[in-house]
């Protein structure tokens, strides 16, 4: 099979728009239906229970009993910092990194924020301490893998998503040792599946230029046949540049509430999910393998603790509305329920992220009332009207 992808055509940017390559029928998943998955209930934007049911439905998975049972919790507690003087919760001071209970799930919304965040934080720490070379850039790469997208064939069957998995990685490792591979340069990869099975790569390169061409050449050194595609885009912006780039990238289901919705994470905005069937065979597929790494310059830097200068849970010198000042300690709480609490406080709960307030929500909806209203009462009289003209002329010809 050859990819007939349009080489050097550049990704689109890193602000949550769908770079996947892939663009035809025999890319794109066909197995699974093109609306995504919605869940929605009791203020929660993940169906564990459905994916739990699935799992166990699939041979084999009896060496994810553990998390099968923490699929159903997860998501639930947000570790915070409570003012020891009065027990206000300190808003902006939610993660979930620092809580027992996360499962760890590959499909899981919860845990892929946990490591987008990480990975964010990673990439925004390199853009400021690897050492600048002359002629080397930050680019943001995204290849893909052709296969067949029916949930029926090999491809989508537990064995096949592994198979794409793993071929994925070997494919990083040949394009590092045969080029991308450098003094000073770095990579974050990252492998990731979309709503329809679409196993894809997403990496975070520094080091020399490097084309569509020569990555999709190399690749299909190890794809055994199968057609491969590659678009590269040069980041800009800096370090806020490669933390964009980075939080698109480290997300491990597209679409997933990795994206720092806080929205989504409390139900109040909808997020496409993946199938329990297909997200249980992720899970299963993905068990025991590394679906991000890092090389070269990357190596030997570590993701900030949450207490460490700048994190949610810094608060030395921070002053509680009851004046005590770095007398926080950490407390549990019911995610929904922060952050409810911090938003009608007019702030943020989670660290780096961005939300609508509800005060703002409550006009949006007021005012989308309000055009509902208009149209509906000029659709009445536009009928009133109508109905109205046909009555005329059969009253005239009743007077004639």
């Amino acid at each position: 099979m050859e990819g007939r992808g349009n080489r050097g055509e550049s990704v689109v940017g890193a602000d949550g728009a769908d770079v996947a390559a892939g663009g035809g029928k025999e890319w794109a998943g066909v197995g699974y239906e093109s609306r995504p998955y919605w869940y929605y209930r009791n203020g929660r934007p993940w169906d564990g229970l459905r994916v739990s049911i699935e799992l166990k439905k699939l041979e084999g998975w009896g060496i994810l009993v553990g998390r099968a049972r923490e699929l159903l919790r997860c998501g639930e507690v947000v570790a915070v910092r409570e003012c020891e003087c009065c027990g206000e919760a300190r808003a902006g001071s939610g993660t979930f990194r620092e809580v027992k209970r996360s499962c760890g799930g590959r499909s899981c919304p919860y845990c892929s924020w946990v490591r987008a965040t990480e990975r964010v934080e990673l990439l925004g720490l390199a853009a400021r301490e690897i050492l600048e070379v002359p002629g080397y850039e930050w680019q943001l790469i995204t290849q893909s893998l052709q296969y067949e997208g029916d949930r029926r064939c090999e491809d989508m069957s537990v064995k096949g998503l592994r198979r794409r998995i793993l071929m994925c990685g070997r494919m990083v490792r040949r394009q590092w040792k045969e080029g991308l591979k450098g003094p000073g340069t770095a990579l974050l990869r990252c492998t990731e599946i979309s709503e329809r099975g679409h196993v894809h790569l997403h990496s975070v390169y520094y080091g020399p230029p490097v084309t569509a061409a020569w990555l999709e050449k190399v690749g299909k050194k190890v794809s055994q046949g199968r057609g491969c595609r590659a678009k590269v885009q040069k980041i800009k912006g800096g370090a806020a540049g490669v933390k964009k780039a980075a939080r698109y990238a480290a997300k491990s289901v597209k679409g997933s509430a990795g994206a720092f919705n806080e929205d989504a994470l409390t139900g109040e905005g909808r997020v496409s999910n993946l199938y329990p069937e297909l997200a249980a065979r992720w899970e299963l597929a993905a068990a025991n393998l590394r679906l991000s790494d890092v090389y070269g310059a990357l190596r030997g830097i570590e993701v900030p603790k949450v207490e460490s200068e700048g994190g949610p849970h810094d608060d030395s010198e921070t002053q509680c509305s009851c004046g005590a000042v770095g007398r926080f300690r950490t407390s549990y709480r019911n995610v929904f329920d922060f952050l409810i609490e911090c938003h009608l406080k007019g702030q943020a709960g989670l660290e780096g992220n961005k939300w609508l307030p509800y005060w703002m929500r409550d006009a949006v909806r007021r005012k989308k009332l309000r055009l509902a209203e208009e149209k509906a009462r000029k659709r009445r009289l536009a009928r009133m009207r109508a109905q109205s003209r046909q009555k005329k002329p059969a009253s005239k010809r009743k007077a004639g």
